[in-house]
This record gives structure tokens, sequence and C-alpha cells, in this order.
């Protein structure tokens, strides 16, 4: 069998630039930094407004924070709890504490006890240590 033609291959075209992705990659970039920067900068001020100390934890508990109704049913939510030891503001004070966490889902909480914590940053609004939180080292 014969071939009555014969094949030219193609010029291969230069890839096109691909704008569209460089300027999504170059937005989301920024976002980043800017997000990066703002949650810096906000967490500086934080420190500025409020005082802080170190604290000896004792134990800590989870307990019932509030709760929702609903028709069907309704959703229960915790908080930690630390009992700690700190000097506030010339004072020695020894009591409960709320303990900052991102989730209200009672084993997570159960499972950060479990740790058993030894210190924590107690921080509180100068001049209100009676309001203080607790952050878990």
């Amino acid at each position: 069998m014969s071939h009555s033609h014969i094949r030219v291959p193609k010029a291969v075209l230069p890839p096109k630039p691909q704008y569209v992705f460089c300027a999504f990659l170059g937005c989301v970039l920024i976002a980043v930094i800017a997000v990066y920067l703002w949650s810096n900068l906000r967490a500086a001020g934080f420190w500025e407004r409020h005082s802080a100390a170190e604290g000896k934890v004792s134990e800590t508990r989870v307990v019932v924070d509030h709760m929702v109704g609903g028709t069907y049913g309704g959703v229960i939510y915790y908080r930690l709890e630390a009992h700690v030891s700190f000097i506030a503001e010339g004072h020695t004070q020894d009591r409960w504490l709320v303990v900052q966490e991102d989730t209200a889902e009672r084993l997570m909480l159960m499972a950060k006890a479990a740790t058993n914590p030894r210190g924590c940053e107690v921080y509180w609004v100068p001049g209100h240590p009676e309001n203080a939180k607790c952050l878990l080292e």
C-alpha cells in the first residue's frame, strides 16, 4: 500500500500568556498578605488595651455555656473553665476563669482539658480584673 500524500507537521505555536490566571493569583496573594497584616496589627492593638499576667492552672472543667432551643430540638453550647492563681494589679487572685477556645463542642473541650495544662496567660481590661479570661499554654 502506498500513501498518496505526504503529511507536513504543523508549526508549533508559542503558548499564549494566561493573563487571567496571573491576575487571579495576584489578587489571592494580595488578599492573603492583607489579612496577615490586618490580624497582626489587630493583635498588637489588643495587647495595648489589656493587662496580662502569667497564671498557674490547678484544674479545668467543661460547663454548659448556653442553650438555644428550636422547633425540632435545641443545641447546647459548652465552654472550658480553668481554676487559675495569678497576680492582678498587685493582688493575688484565685478563681475560675473562662478559657478562650475556637469551639463550643463538648468532646473537643474535654480533649483540651485532658491535656492537664499547668499554665495560662490571663488578660483583662485595666481596672477590671474581675472580668479576666485565660489563654492556655
